[in-house]
């Protein structure tokens, strides 16, 4: 099963003083052999923004070579995506939805990933499919 890993999971495993630290290795480690882990650019770009700003550069280097030498694939925004995701934004202007979590939900439905390893309640906000009955599962 293919699982997203979101930006507040990758600072979960970055930032050992986060809440979601613990929770999050040992989920990680826990799913490696059960999960094929897929993350976007953008988020790849957001978390690197983000641990930079709050853990220092050392720190997010140490995020990007890690993610370089996993096995964490990387799904880059087509302009179908990015259509699809300012629909998003657009149809859910009242969350105020982050631009990085809309262009990951367009992506997890065109390929068909239902699961993100996430921290982030606008994953289980969001619907969709036909009639808009369908949610995302979030883990751990």
């Amino acid at each position: 099963m293919t699982l997203l890993v979101d930006t507040g999971a990758f600072y979960a495993l970055a930032d050992r003083s986060d809440r979601n630290s613990r929770a999050a290795k040992d989920f990680f480690l826990e799913a490696l052999d059960r999960y094929e882990f897929v993350t976007s650019s953008a988020v790849v770009l957001e978390a690197w923004t983000l641990i930079r700003n709050k853990l220092g550069w050392p720190a997010a280097g140490r995020y990007l070579d890690g993610l370089r030498k996993s096995e964490v694939a990387i799904l880059f925004i087509e302009p179908v995506e990015f259509e699809a995701a300012a629909r998003i934004m657009s149809d859910y202007a009242d969350q105020q939805l982050s631009l990085t979590d809309a262009i990951s939900f367009a992506l997890m439905e065109r390929h068909g990933i239902g699961d993100a390893f996430a921290f982030d309640k606008d994953f289980l906000l969001y619907r969709f499919g036909p009639r808009k009955q369908r949610s995302f599962t979030c883990w751990p």
